[in-house]
């Protein structure tokens, strides 16, 4: 399935085949690369833990929901992972072994996951409400070669239109807090913050932004 953003056309991607699925984990492993909050899975320039930490998000996303590409001269650039209202990677069938796979990575630097904290915003009912009628972005990134096209704009706004058509809106999380302004042009709102650990046993926040079904 393809659909028209402009110069480029998106296409839908199917993570159960071997060349779409390496072609993604390439483009977001190179795309986060450059990421402060992904520094740690990049410890002296190895990528071998955001690679396992990738594909588990994509094969999860695969079985779940959407993911979607746009190629520029070519190639695989921009990719975007997306879950239907009320699930998550961690519901998928593969995430067990999956994210077992990636915390064997982390080596004696792996940390129990601790309970996350709502520091401000949506919580109980309200947040319950957010996830039961939005899809997620997962995961988006884009190749370095391809910055500057505006792709993650164009896969955003194509997020807000598979939603639409099945009556729903979108939400994302992003760690990093700069992040927020790009999803605040797109009409995103932010939401919710909490306070998690991440793998390493460290704390950090995670912004939420929404987009309702029907918002302007």
């Amino acid at each position: 399935m393809t659909l028209d953003k402009g110069t480029e056309a998106a296409r839908q991607l199917d993570m159960g085949k071997a060349e779409d699925f390496n072609e993604a984990v390439e483009v977001m492993v190179a795309g986060f690369a450059g990421m402060p909050t992904w520094t740690g899975f990049y410890p002296d320039g190895d990528d071998t833990r955001a690679v396992a930490l990738v594909k588990y998000y994509l094969r999860g996303v695969g079985a779940l929901g959407q993911v979607w590409g746009i190629d520029v001269e070519g190639q695989l650039a921009s990719v975007l992972a997306i879950v239907p209202p009320g699930l998550s990677v961690a519901d998928a069938p593969t995430a067990k072994d999956d994210y077992a796979a990636f915390v064997a990575t982390l080596g004696n630097t792996a940390r129990e996951p601790q309970p996350e904290t709502v520091t401000w915003g949506a919580e109980g009912d309200e947040w319950t409400a957010v996830r039961g009628g939005c899809w997620n972005i997962a995961l988006i990134g884009t190749h370095p070669r391809a910055a500057g096209r505006g792709l993650g704009s164009k896969l955003v706004s194509l997020a807000f239109e598979v939603a639409a058509a099945h009556g729903h809106g979108v939400w994302v999380y992003t760690t990093y807090k700069p992040r927020l302004p790009f999803y605040e042009r797109l009409g995103m709102k932010h939401c919710r913050t909490i306070e998690y650990s991440n793998p390493f046993g460290d704390r950090e926040n995670e912004w939420i932004l929404v987009k309702t079904h029907g918002s302007v």
